[in-house]
């Protein structure tokens, strides 16, 4: 998927369906999920996931969050905290989209599922 207009993503959509409000903890969040970024191509600029597929609902249950080494007592902490606000999101896209997105957050989940965003972004 292709964000075409990162401002109006990160001040209508992050804020919607997303914890975070910054794009780089959006960025850290999609590496977290094996999201990668395309840096070459017509594709330049977006992120891949294998199993995220318009269309392959059942894809997005392999989707699943990688393990943060904690190196630290406070990173571990830090580490606990977000896995404790992803079960939340997980049962919230789990009500909303079905189970075949609960491993995603809200916003990824619309998208997968193609729901349209609000303000004509058309999902991402």
């Amino acid at each position: 998927f292709l964000i075409h207009k990162p401002r109006e993503f990160v001040s209508g959509i992050m804020p919607k369906y997303f914890t975070t409000s910054r794009m780089s903890s959006f960025q850290r969040q999609l590496n977290l999920y094996g999201f990668r970024r395309v840096t070459e191509g017509r594709d330049k600029g977006s992120y891949f996931h294998k199993y995220f597929v318009k269309g392959r609902r059942g894809l997005c249950k392999k989707i699943k969050r990688k393990k943060a080494s904690a190196k630290s007592s406070q990173a571990y902490d830090i580490s606990l905290q977000a896995q404790n606000s992803l079960s939340i999101r997980q049962v919230l896209a789990e009500r909303q989209y079905g189970s075949a997105y609960a491993g995603l957050p809200p916003g990824l989940a619309a998208a997968a599922a193609g729901v349209a965003a609000p303000g004509g972004f058309g999902g991402l």
